[in-house]
């Protein structure tokens, strides 16, 4: 009986410690996350997904993690993960910035012009300056051009 006490003891010790694990990468992603540090929230974010495939936040915020850290061919990739979040009660008001910076990094420089707009229309005039959105606007449309 002693040897099943020690046994349910170390499951019980092992299991405290991967949620506490978890919950410190949990607490760093986030903390990342706020400091629009995508690229490094990234990959806590994918390794947090593991085992919460279906949290709509995890989602949400991995999409954006993606869509900032880039390497993908299709649009479809991150935004998978943004849908999933929205669908599932998230509301962020930078979406559409989100958005246009994915659109961007395709190419495909007419949506992101539209997500770019829409987020300006959307927001104060500080945020537009501080995020220099008319910048990237011409920037697009240069852009454009050039194609």
């Amino acid at each position: 009986m002693s040897l099943l006490n020690t046994f349910s003891a170390l499951i019980f010790f092992l299991l405290f410690n991967c949620i506490s694990i978890g919950q410190d990468k949990l607490e760093r992603a986030n903390e990342l996350y706020q400091n629009k540090k995508y690229i490094e929230a990234h990959d806590l974010y994918i390794q947090l997904l593991a085992y919460s495939p279906r949290s709509s936040e995890l989602n949400y915020k991995f999409g954006v993690c993606f869509i900032y850290k880039g390497g993908y061919e299709s649009i479809e990739e991150p935004f998978r993960y943004l849908t999933y979040g929205i669908e599932n009660g998230i509301n962020d008001e930078y979406l559409n910035l989100h958005k246009a910076v994915a659109f961007e990094h395709v190419k495909a420089y007419e949506k992101a012009i539209e997500y770019y707009t829409s987020f300006m229309n959307s927001t104060d005039k500080k945020t537009v300056k501080e995020l220099k959105i008319k910048k990237k606007i011409k920037q697009c449309k240069k852009l454009l051009k050039g194609q």
